[in-house]
């Protein structure tokens, strides 16, 4: 299966024919497991949540270099296609991807990367940026900050089939920044 998007895999243990996700980044194969995967083209990295069993990730950089996730391990790998923002400098080659520890919910078996899947938004430590690209791609809107430091400025929060106006009303108290909607509701502007 090729994947451009987001997606979670919850698939029956079957030896006999491995489960494979191919993204421009890497490949993904899982035998029994349960996973999400990141993979949006224009994004700064494609990136794998392993939530239980195991997958194996081989990296299209480097198809000799095979990966073996644990449960509540994130690979991130940068895109090659990416292009860095003015002013950012591009990752040293030893930083193509990194593999990190994740959160569990309360319940054991969820992470902030799983949580879409039940209509969750959920941030945790994340870049205004970060989150301003989830956002777009979740509420369908375009969402410009017009300061780099503002940017850059991390949140931690977790949202329940909320509103785009309420997620914007929630950040814009706990955080340094105005913001302000277009006419036809498919652009928000964030200022300092």
């Amino acid at each position: 299966m090729t994947l451009s998007g987001e997606a979670y895999f919850d698939v029956a243990k079957d030896p006999s024919r491995p489960f494979v996700v191919h993204t421009d980044a890497m490949d993904i194969t899982a035998l029994g497991t349960s996973f999400n995967v990141y993979a949006y083209e224009n994004s700064k990295s494609t990136e794998a949540t392993l939530i239980e069993g195991a997958v194996e990730v081989t990296l299209k950089s480097d198809p000799k270099k095979k990966i073996v996730l644990k449960p509540f391990e994130k690979l991130s790998v940068v895109n090659d296609d990416y292009i860095m923002p003015t002013g950012q400098q591009q990752l040293p080659s030893a930083e193509i991807f990194s593999l990190t520890k994740v959160e569990k919910e309360k319940n054991g078996f969820d992470t902030d990367e799983a949580q879409w899947v039940k209509n969750k938004l959920s941030f945790s430590n994340n870049t205004l940026a970060e989150i301003a690209e989830k956002l777009s791609r979740w509420y369908d809107v375009e969402i410009k900050i017009t300061d780099a430091a503002l940017s850059a400025e991390k949140y931690s929060a977790n949202f329940d089939n909320a509103t785009l106006e309420e997620v914007m009303r929630s950040l814009q108290l706990t955080g340094k920044f105005h913001y302000s909607v277009s006419d036809n509701n498919k652009t928000i502007i964030i200022t300092p």
